[in-house]
Formats: structure tokens, C-alpha cells, sequence
């Protein structure tokens, strides 16, 4: 590019000058078309480009880069005195300063370009939607008195005749409503579905709920299968089981009496103590599950499980499990479902390797978890009583007993299940059910002995 030389020499002498520009802008602008702005020092300040497409003029600052440059052109005519890879190079002159444009200005340039386009192309083709007519009541108004008369009279009594019918039923309907619970739900169920319904109503509500919940009257031949197509379209995280404990806990179970709940159930289901649970993926998402109580499972027909060839379904309940539950039995108490496995088959498998580690199990559970008067039949012992400090001989002897059959046990436990399965920090190893519950057993019977000898220690030194 060159520019004309100045008002004072000859106005046919042009000097060379170097402009660097981005690839971006030069594919969008006519080069013709462009001039450099001079400030008041006659130094160039801008570039003034005309874009191509939108035919508007913008000004691009220009900074400058001190650096000499010779510049040539290939020619064969006279004056052509150097030759580079065969090409007869001719010099036309040079620069000692380099002027180009800020790429950070241009891109900026080109977002704007950009968003200005798709506004403009998102507001073409609004225009070209169809318009929405709105139909007003006028409209029909004016219709039906066009209408001969006796029509008219005719669709008046019609519409009278329908709305008295509509009424009394839409009334009936809204009390009939407000008696059902939202937990429960009633409707014709036809000669394939076992209809006996467990009844959760007296569990805690959605208070504190967690992304667990739990299933009641479950079939005792389910695989986690059947209970993933139950949920179809909720995509449940995890399915466990707790171990086994013959003892009602209130907060958590229902109770076992199918007697006030109609018919006895034709499908044989799982005990109110043996406790199933599905995780998902938020909160949310398990109380969109939750709506599904009541609704009806597969189940594999067995002869040992249901005797009716035509019963091919059962109902179920679910309820919610409070957050501070959820996450004890997640981390310290759960046995997950196995694939392809009935849940009864993967708990008794569990139970078999626990031993008397579940027994164990369910003694933490209930003290850290401080549910001792929600479990039925009480297991409140002699030993829970006893002030945290002994006051006497005998509340001392009490203590050192327990401390020693808790010394014991935890000695019991690390033969019983080696002292590589209870101490075992590994990350895999949590994987196994048998491994985490026993862990977590063997840490609390080690807090408890360190707590009773702290005690035991402080009335030797009173």
C-alpha cells in the first residue's frame, strides 16, 4: 500500500507503506475502500473501512511497530537488479515503520458483526410466522343469534339440562378427593393384580426427606430388575437392603398386621422388617418417585410365592427416609443389590458372612442414630442407664463389666473376621458390604472402649 507524498513536494511522488491487517477483516471488506485518518501531528491515527456486506463505514485505531523493511516487486523491466528462486525481483522502496490493526479491536468488531446478523435473522423469520387470530366471544355471540329462534331455545335448555348433571357430580367428586391421603392410591384393579396395599401413612412425611426412599410389601421373589422397571424413567442410583433385625423400628417400618388392610395379600411379600431402599439421583427425582406409591410391580409367577396363575402384579407402598437415616445407612450399614439376584438371596448371603457382626451392627445403629424408644420391643439394657461419670463403687463395677465384654466382643469380631477385613483402609475394599459393615463396627466398639476407660480413669483419680 502506499500513500501520496506530502502538500510541499511533487504530488506525483508516492512512498510505500506497510499495513497489516487480520485475515478476518480483509474477508469482509472492500480494500478499494479504504483510508487512513491522520491526527493533528500528521502522524495516521485510524483506519476507515467500508464493509463489503453491510456497506457501513467503522474506524479501526492503528498502532505502529518501529521496524525497518525493503520492499520489492517482481518485474522484468529496468531496475530489475535481484533474483530470488528464479523470479526477477525489482526494489520499490522501504519502510521504517510497521502500522497495523489491534486483533483484539477486530475480533471485538466481528462478535458485534455476528450478534447484529443473528438478530437480524432471528427477526426475519418471526416475520415470517403466521399470525395467531384471536376468536372473540362477540364473535360467537353474534353466531348464535343469527340462529333461528326455536334453535336458540333448544341449545339453551340442552346446556341448562347438562350443567345441572355436572354439578352434583363435580361436587361429590371434590369430597370424595379430599379424603384420600397423599400417599395412597385407590382404583379398580383388575384380576392380575394382587390388590393388598401395606398402609405407610403414620411414617414421617417430607420433612427433612433425603434422595432415598423406601419400599413397602415388596414381593419376596424381586430382583433389582423389576424394581428399575418400576421406576422406569427416574433412573434409580443405588438398591440396598439392611440387614437383617427382627425388631420394629416405628420412624422406619410398617407395621406387620394385614389384618386392617382388607383382603390378606395373594403374593407372598417380604416382611416389614427386612428394609429395601432405592436411591436416585436428587431429591427432586425421589419425590416425583414417590407419587408412584401404590401403584402395582411384576412379579415372576412361582407357586411358592403365589398360587393364583392369573396374578402376574402386586401393589407396593413407598415412603420417605429422613436425610440424617439415609446417610447413616448409605455409609455404614448397606447391602447392595446384585444383578440378575433376588434381594432375599443377596440379604441372606450378607447375613451368612456378617455372623454376629449384625447383631453388632444394629446396636450402633440405634445408639448413634439415638432411636433406642422407636424400637419394639424395647432394647433398652441395664447399662444404658448408668450416669456418664460414675458416682459409686458398684455404678464402677457395672462400668468396668461393660468395658470388658466390650473388650471381648471387639476381640471376638477381629478373629471372627480377620484383623485384615476390620482394618483394612482401602477404597476397593469398601466395595464389599461385609468389609464396610464390619469396618464401621469395629471403629465404634473401639470408640466406646476408648470412651469407658476415659471414664473408668477419671473416678480412679477422684
Amino acid at each position: 500500500m502506499t500513500t501520496e507524498g506530502d502538500d510541499h513536494g511533487d504530488d506525483s511522488r508516492r512512498t510505500p507503506l506497510h499495513l497489516r491487517l487480520p485475515v478476518s477483516l480483509l474477508a469482509r471488506v472492500d480494500v478499494s475502500s479504504m483510508q487512513i485518518s491522520h491526527g493533528d501531528s500528521g502522524l495516521p491515527v485510524a483506519l476507515d473501512v467500508r464493509d463489503a456486506v453491510g456497506k457501513e463505514t467503522k474506524a479501526y485505531p492503528l498502532r505502529t511497530e518501529h521496524k525497518h523493511t525493503t520492499w520489492f516487486d517482481s518485474s522484468s523491466g529496468d531496475g530489475a537488479t535481484k533474483s530470488q528462486n528464479g523470479v526477477r525481483l525489482r526494489r520499490i522502496g522501504g519502510t521504517a515503520t510497521t502500522l497495523f490493526v489491534d486483533p483484539h479491536t477486530a475480533k471485538a468488531d466481528d462478535l458485534k458483526r455476528m450478534g447484529k446478523m443473528a438478530r437480524q435473522r432471528l427477526e426475519n423469520e418471526r416475520k415470517k410466522r403466521k399470525e395467531i387470530v384471536l376468536l372473540e366471544d362477540e364473535e360467537d355471540i353474534d353466531l348464535q343469534a343469527s340462529l333461528p329462534e326455536k334453535k336458540q331455545l333448544k341449545r339453551a335448555s340442552k346446556r341448562q339440562a347438562l350443567a345441572e348433571h355436572l354439578v352434583p357430580a363435580t361436587a361429590e367428586k371434590k369430597q370424595s378427593d379430599s379424603k384420600k391421603t397423599a400417599k395412597t392410591k385407590r382404583r379398580r384393579l383388575g384380576p392380575n393384580v394382587d390388590g393388598w396395599f401395606p398402609n405407610a401413612d403414620h411414617l414421617p412425611g417430607l420433612i427433612d426427606r433425603s434422595d432415598v426412599i423406601r419400599i413397602h410389601g415388596l414381593p419376596v421373589n424381586v430382583k433389582p430388575e423389576q424394581i428399575r422397571k418400576f421406576f422406569d424413567g427416574l433412573d434409580p442410583t443405588r438398591i440396598f437392603v439392611l440387614p437383617p433385625y427382627d425388631k420394629t423400628i416405628q420412624s422406619l417400618d410398617i407395621s406387620n398386621d394385614t389384618s386392617n388392610t382388607g383382603p390378606p395379600p395373594k403374593v407372598k411379600r417380604h416382611d416389614a422388617t427386612i428394609r429395601i431402599f432405592v436411591q436416585f439421583a436428587s431429591v427432586l427425582v425421589a419425590d416425583a418417585a414417590l407419587i408412584r406409591s401404590g401403584e402395582s410391580i411384576n412379579v415372576t409367577k412361582d407357586a411358592d410365592v403365589c398360587s393364583d396363575d392369573r396374578v402376574d402384579s402386586a401393589l407396593i407402598s413407598l415412603s420417605t427416609v429422613p436425610k440424617h437415616l439415609a446417610r447413616f445407612m448409605i455409609n455404614h450399614m448397606s447391602v447392595d443389590a446384585r444383578k440378575g439376584e433376588e434381594i432375599r438371596t443377596t440379604l441372606n448371603n450378607a447375613a451368612k458372612r456378617l455372623g454376629d457382626v449384625t447383631v453388632l451392627a444394629w446396636q450402633m445403629t440405634i445408639k448413634k442414630l439415638a432411636i433406642e424408644d422407636q424400637v419394639k420391643p424395647s432394647v433398652r439394657q441395664k447399662e444404658d442407664l448408668l450416669p456418664d461419670l460414675p458416682l459409686d463403687r458398684n455404678q464402677y463395677d457395672n462400668l468396668a463389666s461393660r468395658y470388658n465384654q466390650l473388650i471381648e466382643k471387639h476381640e471376638k469380631l477381629e478373629l471372627g473376621a480377620g484383623v485384615l477385613l476390620t482394618r483394612t483402609f482401602a477404597p476397593s475394599c469398601l466395595k464389599d458390604p461385609v468389609h464396610k459393615i464390619t469396618s464401621s463396627v469395629s471403629k465404634w466398639m473401639m470408640i466406646e472402649i476408648s470412651h469407658l476407660r476415659r471414664l473408668l480413669l477419671e473416678y480412679r483419680n477422684c
